[in-house]
Parts: C-alpha cells; structure tokens; sequence
C-alpha cells in the first residue's frame, strides 16, 4: 500500500485595511509593512523550512512517484488586478508575493530541490481583515459580509454572483497537498468565481 502522506507549508500573510488611501494618502512606511509582511516573511518563512521540506519528499519520492512536498502561498486576486482598489501597498505587494511563489518553485526545480511551490489566489472572502459577522462585533472590523459581498461584484459583477466560502478555499487545498497535485508547480490557482475573467488583469 503506498504512502501518500505529504508534507506541507502553507502560508498566509496579511496586512492591510481596504480602502483607506489612493494617492494621497500613502506613507513609505505602510508601503515597507505591507512588503515586510506581505512579501518578506513569506520569503523567509520558506527558506527556513526548506530543508525539513526537501528531505521529506526525497524520503518518500521513490514510493510516492512526485514530489510529496510542497509550498503554499495564499496570495490574493488583488496582486493581478490592474486597480489598485484604493490600496497601491497591498495589491503591489501581492503582486511581489506571487511572482516570489513563481520564482521559487523555478530555482528549486532548476537545483533538483523536489519541493513544489504553488499559490492560492483568493478572490473576495470574509476574513479578519475584510471582515466577517463575527469579527465585525468583536474586533469592530471596517468591513461587513454585505461589504465583501458588494467588492466582489468589481466593475463587472462576479460570475459566480457571490464571496468565497470557506469550503471553496479548503477544496484547493486540499487539492494541493493530494497527489493530485504531485505534477502542479509554479502555478497561480485563482479561486475567486471568475473576477479576474471579467475585471481588468495582469494575466
């Protein structure tokens, strides 16, 4: 019976309030966090566990038939949008975190490093920092579900015509982490009922 178990570093780095500057209002040192938090700790966060990560897909390599390892970053739909949706910061930060995702799985792969780095591109959810129902209440959160739902319509309304739910987050990852996946790397996975198919794009 084969062993399929993987092992996996998953990471989500955030920081930043939605709509709080366009041009004017912008400081260098928001700029510095949301690269510090965004992009950086990403970078480093990663490096760290590399190793761990490396051994424990050429342990199983042979018996799984891929690389089991893997990195997942979970970026945002905002780092491949063309607007800036009132925070340059943060979708440029984006941006770097999903090109850093690209350029990892492709100086990895090039030194035989058998640990596969893909991202998770989210669109519109209700979390901690968009807000939730919950967070609202409690952490007195800028933004409500209504909110996130009314940001995912963009310029054209979201085909899927609603947020993200929790479950259409776990489903990729969980994708991600099965052998399924043993062939993905380097990929930028949009889960975000079509936005970016229907608002303007990077890619």
């Amino acid at each position: 019976m084969m062993n399929y178990e993987s092992v996996v570093l998953v990471e989500l780095a955030d920081t930043e309030t939605l709509g709080k500057a366009l041009f004017y209002n912008e400081s260098f040192e928001g700029w510095s966090t949301a690269f510090s938090v965004n992009v950086s700790s990403v970078f480093f966060v990663s490096t760290a566990f590399l190793g761990l990560l490396e051994n424990a897909s050429k342990a199983r390599e042979a018996e799984t038939g891929g690389w089991s390892s893997s990195i997942i970053n979970i970026t945002s739909g905002c780092g491949q949008a063309k607007l800036a949706q009132r925070h340059f910061a943060y979708n440029a930060s984006k941006a770097a975190g999903i090109h850093l995702t690209k350029m990892l799985s492709t100086e990895l792969a090039l030194r035989s490093i058998p640990v596969r780095v893909n991202s998770i591109v989210p669109g519109a959810f209700p979390s901690e920092m968009t807000g939730s129902e919950a967070s609202v209440s409690a952490q007195g959160s800028t933004l409500t579900v209504a909110q996130v739902e009314r940001i995912a319509q963009g310029i054209t309304q979201v085909p899927s015509a609603r947020g993200g739910l929790e479950k259409d987050i776990v489903g990729i990852v969980l994708y991600l982490v099965s052998p399924a996946s043993y062939y993905v790397n380097g990929q930028a996975l949009a889960v975000d009922g079509g936005f970016l198919a229907v608002n303007p794009a990077v890619v």
